[in-house]
């Protein structure tokens, strides 16, 4: 838990409270008191708006005396998660909501939705291209993740061959072998997009229409800043194919126990941890 220092300098009563109604959390501070309470980091990522708004005082008509306005911070120790207080983040990265009311237990399920606020963080996604010797077709990726963990993963074109373009990924590695003759970024990009592990590494687009008819040397992408992130369903990992400031797509796993019940869908963005619950049918 994280405490939260409210002041007011204003001629009136300040009310804070979760705007979305997700908890009972209300802080009410007179004119003149300064007021802390215990306050979560989702609940902090709600009402960030509103404090920052208070922050910019409200004047009678004369423009002498504050009427609205606050000063606040979040006070914390060594023990709890400090992140967001040096990077500016007042408010850390919170699920709001999962989009299906429920699912099978025994199949699982694709492309499931969570959506939140500020899921990214500070995060950056590490990014790349790689062009072919004459510099007429380029293809742009950029890492499905952020974070530093996708640094190096990287794609080489190979000799072109055979009749159809085909994608191989070995780890973090991708090697797309164009078709005989050679083939257009555009088609190139396709094929890697469409492909079910390489998709979960990098998503390409078009930087310079063009074809690739020669081998091109593997090109590692880079630039992504963060820890990473990574979801759970009741302890199980959960694939995710994409992740945005407000909303993650994810496969669910199969084989969650306990029918009838709810369970935690845990995101892990660095050391913040945000929780929503989700109920398991039969």
């Amino acid at each position: 838990m994280l405490k939260l220092q409210v002041q007011n300098i204003g001629l009136a009563t300040v009310v804070i409270k979760d705007p979305e109604g997700y908890s009972n959390f209300v802080m009410e501070i007179p004119t003149g008191e300064t007021k802390t309470q215990l306050i979560t980091n989702d609940v902090l990522q709600r009402i960030e708006s509103a404090l920052k708004a208070y922050e910019t005082p409200v004047m009678d008509s004369l423009g002498t005396t504050v009427v609205v306005g606050v000063r606040w911070t979040v006070l914390t120790d060594a023990t709890l998660d400090t992140r967001g207080m040096p990077e500016g983040l007042a408010g850390l990265p919170s699920l709001n909501e999962f989009q299906a009311a429920s699912y099978d237990n025994s199949a699982g399920a694709t492309d499931a939705v969570a959506t939140g606020t500020g899921l990214l963080g500070n995060q950056v996604a590490a990014t790349g291209s790689i062009q072919n010797a004459a510099a007429t077709a380029k293809i742009n990726l950029a890492a499905t993740l952020p974070g530093a963990p996708s640094n190096g993963i990287s794609l080489a074109i190979a000799t072109p061959a055979g009749g159809a373009t085909v994608v191989a990924v070995v780890g973090s590695a991708i090697t797309v072998t164009p078709l005989a003759g050679g083939d257009t970024a555009a088609n190139i990009i396709g094929v890697i997009n469409a492909d079910a592990s390489a998709k979960l590494l990098v998503q390409a687009t078009v930087g310079t229409a063009g074809s690739f008819t020669a081998a091109v040397a593997a090109v590692k992408i880079a630039g992504g800043k963060g820890p990473g992130v990574s979801l759970s369903l009741d302890g199980t990992a959960c694939v995710l194919s994409e992740v945005t400031n407000t909303q993650l797509t994810f496969d669910i796993p199969t084989g969650i126990s306990a029918a009838s019940r709810i369970v935690p869908l845990e995101y892990r963005n660095g050391p913040h941890v945000s929780r929503v619950s989700v109920p398991v049918v039969a």
